[in-house]
């Protein structure tokens, strides 16, 4: 029993400190494969989602998108594509050479 919970111990405290990690932004979509992740990560870093980075664009993920391209005036639709990672990358740069 005390290895059992040790064991849960050490998870619950590696889970906090991923809880706390920077979500590393992919420049493009090509970086991971999968446009709904570099969404997610991309959103995350500009400040529109705090759901999981999972790749499913489920309906936090959808209203990431809609106030993003709300809120940052996006000219290319809201829908996860390569054009909108794209307009949400050229975001991401210009707030990070501020």
């Amino acid at each position: 029993q005390d290895a059992v919970d040790r064991y849960a111990a050490e998870a619950a405290a590696q889970a906090e400190l991923n809880s706390r990690r920077e979500v590393p932004v992919p420049l493009t979509t090509a970086d991971l494969g999968n446009p709904t992740v570099s969404a997610q990560r991309l959103l995350m870093a500009l400040g529109y989602y705090y759901g999981t980075i999972d790749g499913l664009a489920g309906p936090a993920t959808l209203k990431a998108v809609q106030i993003a391209h709300r809120k940052e005036k996006i000219y290319v639709p809201a829908t996860i594509s390569e054009e909108f990672i794209a307009a949400l990358t050229e975001i991401y740069r210009r707030r990070g050479s501020q």
